[in-house]
């Protein structure tokens, strides 16, 4: 997390059984039934399925290919209404594959957190890019109302479903959601992947 940006300790991560996990609980954290979420148009179907699956509705909002999500509508989007969250895919998009520029994202972070708004970045492609390229986490803007989530599925092990989030000021309704539905991750994955990363074999 460092490495993105990110300064947190071991005690503000909460590990999940991947990431699609932790993106529904982030929705589930900061929203409830038919509240509105900002998304990027377009967007990886997968983030539109977790809206849907917590009940939610999901407000498309125009993306360019080089500067990510459309701020002026986003900014017009949080004065016209009310919104749980603000969802997007920062870096290597998916379907676009832009990184979002460091401007944009510290413009997007400071828009959310004035408008009171959370923003759930899943930045689970970071790690594909070259180290050249890699552009600071939205979090590392707004560290208390940003919800990153990420996990180990698309560079290291899919199969494994080891992920995390840093939720912030979300942190104890994130952990009610998991007890609450009894959500675990495997501890064998963990430890194997805990070695692996001690080892130095990621780079």
């Amino acid at each position: 997390m460092i490495r993105r940006g990110v300064m947190c300790s071991p005690n503000d991560i909460v590990i999940t059984a991947g990431d699609t996990v932790a993106l529904e609980l982030g929705l589930l954290a900061t929203g409830k039934p038919n509240d509105r979420v900002i998304v990027e148009d377009p967007t990886y179907f997968g983030i539109l399925q977790a809206i849907e699956q917590v009940g939610m509705r999901a407000v498309p909002i125009q993306t360019c290919a080089t500067r990510g999500i459309n701020l002026a509508q986003v900014e017009k989007a949080l004065k016209n209404g009310l919104y749980a969250a603000i969802f997007l895919n920062p870096t290597l998009q998916n379907p676009k594959g832009f990184v979002m520029p460091a401007h944009q994202r510290m413009l997007l972070a400071k828009m959310a957190s004035q408008a009171g708004v959370t923003i759930i970045e899943d930045d689970v492609f970071f790690d594909l890019l070259n180290p050249v390229h890699q552009t600071p986490a939205i979090k590392s803007y707004a560290p208390h109302n940003v919800l990153y989530c990420s996990s180990f599925t698309k560079t290291l092990a899919p199969g494994f479903r080891v992920g995390w989030c840093v939720p912030g000021k979300h942190k104890e309704a994130i952990l009610a959601q998991m007890f609450g539905r009894n959500l675990s991750v495997s501890n064998l994955p963990q430890l194997v992947l805990a070695e692996f990363l001690k080892r130095g074999y990621e780079d």
